[in-house]
């Protein structure tokens, strides 16, 4: 066979070869030796014929193969595709599970994080407004470095920036703990550790949304993303927040040595991905047609309407997702109104992730079936009960219910929009453009968390939840101004 396929390979290159010669083997040699002769000809050294001559001759004889169990890889980003291209879905698959599984190693610590770092701040003493401030700095890099971490993703092999990224995260954390074995962190270690994590994640983050397309062929990226975010709100969410609280009651130096010790853990998986490098494009090396200019991203955005009106609405939503995020901690845990202790504040933020689980598996079929734009306005209605049960000082039962209901409607935004960009934008500016998206996106955090951390210090608590609603229900408005144009999604 060896020998047959070389001579056959020496055949199609020559220089009449087509779809035609291609057609010909095919019905000539058998269909399954045309496969084998399509995967010799995909990894062969001599001349080769184009292999899209091949895909075309191979779907003119299709009703023969038509009898084979369908290809239900669409709805499972997991799944290898059919004989022929086993391959290639070997190493899709490969990278994709390695990609996300370092996603869920480093998102379990991000949401431990996210509860260790206030809490920690409280224990020594700090307050409202110094708990607020630590927002910022877990969200201030996005708008001060968020362009250049787009330039780096697509200047660099994605591995190299997953692995910095979380390599980074993970010694601040490590050095924390040391520091909490030593006596009371004060908050500028603190705030710094805080602006590290921002850093990294900005890279993590940046590098993971451009990496999909890179391992995830077009038709598979809405289950792919789905996938991804069901591994971010039940690692982040559903298990991070509240085993943050168990392990902060075994001690603050337990709980930081466990984030080390994850961020380390998806940076080992990051190095595994080795199907990053097995694309046609070389990730190493710049475009040299695109030049890598910063403002590429942002230029790309601009020019389209439809991700420019998204980019402008999830600014405009987080704004109001940071005002709460930056105090509820205050709000919740004793002395403030709800009088939760740690561990049930874990618990309380974990209950998010159940609308997220629900609206991450749910999401390919939802896209399929319900209107993207409807879809889309349940994160517009997810924010304003997000925050105006606790403006109005409501019960725990219906505070929860609305952490819910938001945590569901981010969920389907972040999936919807992510697959979106990824499909209209061309690879090679997805870092860029990303970075754009998320400097605009989510540099507005930090200025929701410093207008929330002023507004605690001139005012109250409940003051900044009924600023946080009015954002949020002028957004949901917005919305339905800027959202006209269709959006389609290839599912």
């Amino acid at each position: 066979m060896p020998v047959y396929l070389r001579r056959q390979g020496e055949h199609l290159a020559h220089p009449d070869a087509d779809e035609q010669i291609a057609l010909t083997i095919i019905t000539g040699t058998g269909l399954e030796v045309a496969l084998d002769l399509f995967e010799f000809n995909r990894r062969a050294e001599v001349a080769e014929l184009p292999n899209e001559c091949l895909r075309r001759a191979l779907r003119a004889v299709d009703p023969p193969v038509t009898s084979r169990t369908p290809d239900r890889s669409d709805a499972d980003p997991f799944r290898a595709s059919t004989a022929g291209r086993s391959v290639d879905k070997v190493v899709e698959r490969t990278g994709f599970r390695l990609l996300w599984s370092s996603t869920a190693a480093s998102n379990l610590a991000d949401g431990m994080a996210l509860v260790v770092l206030p809490l920690l701040a409280l224990d020594g003493g700090t307050d409202a407004a110094g708990v607020a401030v630590i927002t910022v700095a877990l969200t201030l890099a996005w708008p001060v470095v968020g362009l250049h971490a787009g330039w780096l993703v697509d200047r660099l092999p994605k591995r190299v920036v997953l692995v910095t990224g979380n390599l980074a995260r993970g010694a601040a954390f490590g050095g924390l703990g040391l520091w909490a074995t030593l006596g009371t962190v004060p908050l500028w270690a603190i705030l710094l550790a805080a602006a590290i994590y921002g850093l990294g994640e900005i890279l993590v983050d940046t590098a993971l949304n451009a990496s999909v397309p890179a391992v995830v062929e077009p038709a598979r990226r809405t289950a792919a993303n789905s996938a991804i975010e069901a591994a971010i709100t039940v690692t982040n969410e559903l298990v991070g927040r509240p085993l943050a609280g168990i392990l902060i009651g075994l001690g603050f130096t337990v709980a930081l040595g466990a984030l080390f010790a994850l961020y380390a853990g998806a940076a080992l998986l990051a190095v595994a991905i080795v199907a990053l490098s097995r694309r046609t494009v070389d990730e190493s090396a710049p475009d040299p047609a695109a030049k890598l200019r910063l403002r590429d991203g942002l230029v790309t955005l601009w020019r389209h309407p439809v991700l420019r009106s998204l980019t402008v609405l999830t600014s405009l939503t987080n704004l109001a997702w940071a005002m709460f995020y930056a105090l509820f901690v205050v709000y919740a845990v004793r002395p403030g109104p709800l009088g939760l202790d740690p561990t049930t504040y874990g618990l309380v933020l974990s209950l998010a992730a159940l609308g997220g689980i629900g609206s991450s598996l749910l999401a390919p079929m939802l896209i399929r079936r319900v209107p993207t734009r409807l879809l889309l306005f349940t994160d517009m209605a997810g924010t304003v009960m997000l925050v105006l049960p606790v403006a109005l000082g409501a019960p725990l039962w219906v505070v929860v219910a609305g952490i819910i209901l938001a945590s569901s409607g981010s969920t389907l935004w972040r999936v919807i929009v992510s697959s979106y960009r990824q499909q209209e934008i061309e690879e090679h500016l997805l870092g860029r453009a990303y970075a754009a998206y998320r400097v605009i996106g989510v540099g507005s955090l930090p200025i929701g968390a410093g207008i929330a951390a002023v507004m605690a210090a001139i005012a109250d608590v409940t003051t900044v939840f009924w600023v946080a609603t009015i954002i949020a229900a002028a957004t949901a408005m917005l919305f339905l101004v800027l959202a006209r144009r269709p959006i389609r999604l290839e599912t």
